[in-house]
């Protein structure tokens, strides 16, 4: 994950320091009443590790609510990755589940887009 990208800095912290220093921005964006959407393009090149790390960072919550939403964009692959046994444990955390065929010049792309996103609740 790039914590650039949320303005975190992360420069010279081992795993667990960019864990905690993750997990207390999240509980700061939701005390401010903030929602904070993380948005994996392709990440059906993430591999099995990696989409086994989001499913660690999707389990922080306070007060029972979870913090961090994740939307997975990927290819036909992704499904495949995610129906390993292996993961398990993160396909049971999937909310909703689209997938976008091919364009038609009737149905644009940004429509089909949108109604996934809203129906995973971003």
């Amino acid at each position: 994950m790039d914590l650039h990208e949320f303005r975190l800095e992360y420069n010279g912290k081992d795993i667990v320091a960019l864990h905690e220093l993750f997990t207390r921005f999240l509980i700061k964006e939701y005390a401010n009443g903030r929602k904070v959407v993380l948005i994996v393009d392709e990440a059906q090149n993430l591999g099995r590790v990696r989409l086994e790390e989001l499913r660690v960072l999707s389990n922080i919550n306070a007060d029972k609510h979870l913090l961090l939403r994740t939307i997975l964009v990927g290819q036909p692959e992704l499904r495949a990755l995610i129906g390993m046994p292996q993961l398990l444990p993160l396909a049971q955390r999937i909310d909703a589940d689209c997938h976008i065929g091919a364009c038609r010049r009737s149905r644009p792309a940004i429509t089909s887009i949108t109604g996934c996103a809203w129906l995973a609740g971003a």
